[in-house]
């Protein structure tokens, strides 16, 4: 999951996003990289608007940001890679892109943060760009 983070510089990736089943997250930290597995968020503080991308959309939809609301702060419990739980605080651009990537998780794509006009001509350009056989990053499935 990582070589796939990393070929699409991206900053955190949920395992549906490269056909996984698995609730785990991998996300590039500002010390080193972590995995989380079945990752909960225990409480988010502040908030924050602003645009967000993904990695799940296709490099060549028009419009494929949007505005979203996170938490400019948040707490997770997690699974680490050896199986040991942790906790950790995360802040700024960490916190909106672990809260992204449990998005994922629990099956709300960005998608559902867009406006409905705009929901609905991103998805026509998915199914276009799907039949067209394109994808959006290297390894990546569309969702």
């Amino acid at each position: 999951m990582f070589e796939t983070m990393y070929e699409a510089e991206g900053v955190g990736l949920a395992a549906q996003q490269v056909g996984y089943t698995g609730r785990e997250t991998v996300w590039e930290g500002s010390v080193r990289p972590a995995v989380f597995i079945n990752p909960e968020i225990l409480w988010t503080e502040g908030e924050y608007i602003g645009e967000e991308g993904c990695l799940a959309l296709p490099e060549d939809s028009e419009n494929a940001e949007c505005v979203t609301r996170r938490g400019i702060r948040c707490r997770v419990c997690a699974l680490d890679g050896n199986g040991r739980v942790f906790e950790m605080d995360l802040d700024g651009i960490a916190a909106k892109a672990l809260q992204h990537e449990i998005d994922h998780l629990n099956g709300v794509l960005i998608l559902e943060h867009f406006n409905a006009i705009k929901r609905n001509l991103l998805r026509g350009q998915l199914r276009k760009l799907q039949r067209e056989g394109k994808k959006q990053a290297p390894g990546m499935t569309y969702v």
